[in-house]
């Protein structure tokens, strides 16, 4: 039989073991929940600089789609949009009908933060290529013309959002400069050859409809 001081000496035992065992579980981290999303954006693309580039085009229409996700206010993002372009005044010469359109593809990063309930705003950036086009089609002088040309730049862009999560629902809009870097320049001896020396600003305007997972 156990006397008094015994059993009291156990209690005090197993009362420490259940206080340690629940400071542990408390203490252990939660394991981190990843949080993707996928998203649609669609707006305007405002050109900003070069002198040269925002004199060509007026505001044009740009479609996109983004993907990411991770398990902390910082994930990876990637993405590819479509602009096109919107040639400032007649795009036609004489006969010769004249086009311009873009892709971007890009990688990079996005942080989030809770605004609120169920909003979450958000900051972008990317990198990636930039695939300008230009054509010409028609004829000149009696002659038809099909030509068209692209070049591949750097795209550098930087953005940031809104958005408001009802259940898996993401509804929003965000704001982006979108950068591109070209630096083909023409060619004298090649008709075909189009000027792709420049660097192009813009600001792009979007709404944002996506889903989270």
């Amino acid at each position: 039989m156990l006397s008094p001081c015994r059993r009291h000496r156990r209690r005090l035992a197993a009362g420490a073991v259940v206080t340690a065992a629940t400071l542990a579980s408390t203490a252990a981290p939660a394991p981190a929940r990843a949080d993707g999303f996928a998203e649609a954006v669609l707006g305007l693309a405002v050109p900003l600089a070069d002198d040269d580039y925002a004199d060509a085009f007026d505001p044009s229409f740009k479609l996109g789609g983004r993907f990411g996700g991770g398990a902390g206010a910082i994930g990876f993002e990637a993405g590819v949009d479509y602009t096109l372009g919107n040639l400032e005044g007649d795009d036609s010469f004489g006969n010769l009908e004249a086009s311009a359109s873009r892709i971007r593809l890009l990688a990079g990063a996005r942080y989030r933060t809770g605004v609120g309930a169920r909003a979450t705003g958000f900051f972008r950036a990317g990198l990636g290529a930039d695939i300008a086009t230009f054509a010409l089609s028609g004829d000149l002088l009696g002659l038809p013309v099909d030509s068209s040309e692209t070049d591949v730049g750097l795209a550098v862009e930087l953005g940031a959002g809104l958005v408001v999560r009802s259940g898996n629902l993401l509804f929003g809009g965000q704001v982006a400069l979108p950068m591109g870097f070209h630096a083909d320049d023409d060619d004298p001896a090649d008709p075909d050859d189009a000027d792709f020396e420049y660097t192009s600003v813009e600001l792009d305007l979007l709404l944002t409809l996506g889903t989270a997972f």
